[in-house]
């Protein structure tokens, strides 16, 4: 019965796949004459016959012809076909005895005829929520302004579907074989990229990937429990389901480092997302100076924790001053400036703002007594007018005045040079003071590795984040920054209405390198703190000690060489001391090929390279193998912080670690 299942199954993958490559080259037909179109328009302005406007004309239209002819969607929708051309999908569904097969991009034969639906899709949270035969089966579609239907019926089969180079290999139905299949799936990833998970997504987070636009959540998940990867199948998730709202402006992915920046950015055209904004917590603070004229020197190192009381009890105490001396001018109160300054202050609205807006509120009153002195025939009531003209027009200047010793007051206070905390907290209090020009409105702000973040950090993203949704990503075991956020508890005070889900289990390494990552924290954090390993078993933890650097050396390149003869695949050499960076990496790349060291703005990811990387930028990069070179005491003291550094280490691998110790430090 199973091979007429994949005899079956695999005559239906024939007619997607002929129809997904007849629809290509209709495409590329499409983009081809697009593009032939428009090299001929330029061949014939070449005319020397054309005046300068003739000429500056037909190139504009050109242009205009170009960006309007559908060529950046026939290039995007190429680009999904190419993706999924050999393997159009990896699920079907029975529902209602209709199948749905699920892929990770939609593929329409006809508008009546869906050939595989996409992951993101309503249809597909089936696959995703039902592990067998069910009933009662529901999914609900958002129809917009709160209106969601709900469909109900029965889901008669539910199938995982292995293809390898357009054939059918296995079939795994119901869940019947679950582990298997999820085993066998995480043993073949190669690391050095970050990869879809859309055949692999677990019960608990797909329910993170599929909240609501709006939802703000923050994620305490243990190493390898998937993250980052969460984090980019939610922002897919979203632009799927919210084209009208998403877009590269409307999103925000914020990481301290830009590594893991760069190395999230390089998967993100794979599951459909092809524009966002993507900036370090650092760009972020440069980039909202500017658009403040904010002209303050921000420094890397640093730490300023945030005393939320004092800082408090700042705005008030400006807020209170600037009333004050409203007060003080008795105009304020014959034109009504306490009140509305009360009015809009019950609003939240900070005091520089409501000045300003005070001062353009007595614009409409100038404009007033304009109009009655051309109608006003009295001498005495014009010269009254005149009078009340200049009286306005000299408040207006006062009210000016005062903005400007309120922002310099603010100012004042800080020193040209800022750390980052410094930095956060000067924007923090010039948003409650003076009010944050904000350069972009964000639905989405998503945040990875936030541990590392602190509260005056989180101060700013507040503020940016306005009512926008926030999904916020961490693991505490892994907080290796000074002046980092307390706890999740402690977050949620600064942020307010924000929910906490946990993670526990930890999917990407074998249960041998998780276990044994686990035991260098065990004395330092609660055992229920502690990641869960799943169930993939692998080989042991290799620890090799050796006498001098060039024996480990000629050791490391032997491990590495035994790895590349039996697969293909990332190899992570993690450099413990800054001082053995030079020597390993020389040593290494005298005698293997493909070798490439990590920096701080490195980009160029994949998936079969050997990675040298020092110990502070290995923080959510994964290799299929990595070795660790001399985790000495020095390099990892015996502290909390040094065991979450090594705990970070050693827990990039995903199938095999070797550990190697170098017995007396003074032998070369």
């Amino acid at each position: 019965m199973l091979n007429q299942d994949i005899i079956a199954e695999q005559q239906h993958l024939d007619v997607v796949k002929t129809a997904i490559d007849n629809y290509r080259q209709v495409l590329f037909g499409h983009v081809n004459d697009i593009e032939e179109n428009y090299k001929n328009i330029f061949i014939k302005i070449r005319d020397p016959q054309l005046t300068t406007d003739e000429r500056f004309w037909a190139v504009f239209n050109a242009i205009e012809n170009y960006k309007h002819s559908g060529i950046s969607g026939f290039s995007k929708h190429l680009l999904e076909l190419t993706e999924i051309q050999d393997t159009p999908y990896f699920a079907r569904v029975d529902f209602n005895q209709e199948p749905l097969y699920i892929g990770k991009f939609a593929f329409y034969e006809n508008a009546s005829k869906t050939l595989v639906t996409d992951w993101r899709a309503p249809a597909a949270t089936l696959y995703y929520n039902y592990s067998k035969p069910t009933k009662n089966a529901t999914y609900s579609v958002d129809l917009g302004d709160g209106a969601v239907s709900q469909f109900t019926g029965e889901l008669n089969l539910k199938r995982n579907i292995e293809i390898q180079s357009g054939q059918v290999v296995s079939i795994f139905d119901n869940d019947s074989d679950k582990l298997s299949y999820l085993k066998e799936k995480l043993s073949h990833q190669k690391g050095g990229l970050l990869k879809d998970i859309v055949t692999t997504i677990q019960e608990d987070q797909n329910q993170i990937i599929r909240l609501p636009l709006n939802a703000r959540v923050i994620v305490q998940g243990s190493v390898g429990s998937g993250k980052t990867t969460i984090a980019v199948h939610r922002l897919s998730y979203l632009f799927y389901n919210y084209p009208g709202k998403m877009s590269k402006d409307s999103t925000l992915i914020i990481t301290p480092s830009a590594v893991l920046l760069n190395y999230i950015a390089r998967t993100l055209p794979s599951i459909g997302i092809y524009e966002t904004t993507c900036l370090t917590f650092y760009e972020l603070l440069k980039k909202l100076f500017r658009a403040n004229g904010l002209k303050y020197r921000i420094v890397a190192k640093g730490s300023q924790p945030p005393n939320l009381g004092e800082l408090n009890d700042e705005i008030i105490k400006f807020k209170r001053d600037t009333l004050r001396k409203l007060a003080k001018n008795q105009l304020c109160f014959r034109y009504g400036l306490i009140k509305e300054y009360r009015r809009l202050e019950d609003l939240g609205l900070p005091p520089v703002y409501i000045v300003l807006s005070l001062k353009k509120q007595l614009n409409k009153d100038l404009a007033k007594l304009k109009h009655l002195a051309q109608v006003e025939v009295v001498e005495d009531n014009i010269r009254e007018l005149k009078i009340s003209y200049v009286a306005i027009k000299d408040l207006q200047e006062k009210l000016e005045i005062l903005v400007q010793e309120i922002r310099g007051e603010l100012l004042g206070q800080f020193s040209s040079n800022l750390n980052i905390d410094e930095a956060s907290q000067l924007l923090y209090l010039y948003d409650q003071i003076v009010g944050l020009k904000k350069p972009q409105k964000f639905q989405q702000i998503i945040i990875d590795e936030a541990q590392d973040l602190s509260e005056s950090n989180y101060l700013v993203i507040k503020a940016m984040a306005g009512r926008s949704g926030l999904t916020i990503l961490g693991d505490l075991n892994q907080q290796t920054k000074l002046g980092a956020v307390k706890s999740w508890e402690a977050l949620k005070e600064v942020l307010g209405d924000i929910d906490i889900v946990k993670l526990k289990i930890s999917y990407r390494s074998t249960k041998e390198i998780t276990d044994f990552s686990a035991k260098i924290l065990a004395p330092y954090v609660p055992k229920e703190a502690l990641p869960q390993s799943f169930e993939r078993r692998g080989q042991p933890v290799e620890i090799k000690s050796t006498d001098t650097w060039e024996d480990l050396l000629t050791s490391l390149v032997g491990t590495i060489k035994d790895v590349k003869k039996n697969r293909q695949s990332s190899i992570g050499v993690i450099i413990s001391s800054p001082k053995d960076r030079l020597k390993i990496l020389n040593f290494l790349k005298g005698r293997l090929d493909n070798v490439i060291e990590v920096t701080n703005d490195f980009r160029l990811f994949s998936d079969s390279a050997i990675y040298v990387c020092r110990k502070e930028l290995v923080k959510g990069l994964e290799f299929e193998t990595v070795l660790l070179i001399n985790p000495d005491e020095e390099s990892f003291p015996k502290t909390l912080t040094g065991a979450k550094e090594l705990y970070v280490c050693t827990s990039r691998a995903i199938n095999e670690l070797h550990i190697y110790n170098l017995r007396n430090q003074s032998k070369s």
